[in-house]
């Protein structure tokens, strides 16, 4: 079964066998809890590192545009950073 919460803005968590979160923002707690974290663009309210940090885990997998590289390397390591092109 998949559970899909809007928690703010543009903030989406879906929860199934893995739970991935879309644009994290505005996070009320320590989740700790995410596999995949998909960023659509740069913007503070789509890739919010204080938020980043509130629900990432050991090897949580980011994936991001690349003007966000450099930011999401620092917050979960080289190896665990997937760059994505807008419109291909």
């Amino acid at each position: 079964m998949i559970n899909t919460k809007v928690l703010c803005h543009s903030s989406i968590k879906i929860e199934g066998e893995k739970i991935i979160y879309v644009d994290p923002y505005s996070i009320d707690e320590n989740y700790g809890d995410a596999d995949y974290i998909f960023c659509t663009h740069s913007h503070y309210d789509h890739f919010s590192k204080e938020d980043i940090e509130k629900i990432k885990k050991e090897n949580t997998k980011l994936i991001i545009v690349s003007s966000s590289e450099n930011e999401a390397k620092e917050l979960v390591g080289e190896e665990n950073v997937t760059i994505v092109k807008p419109n291909c």
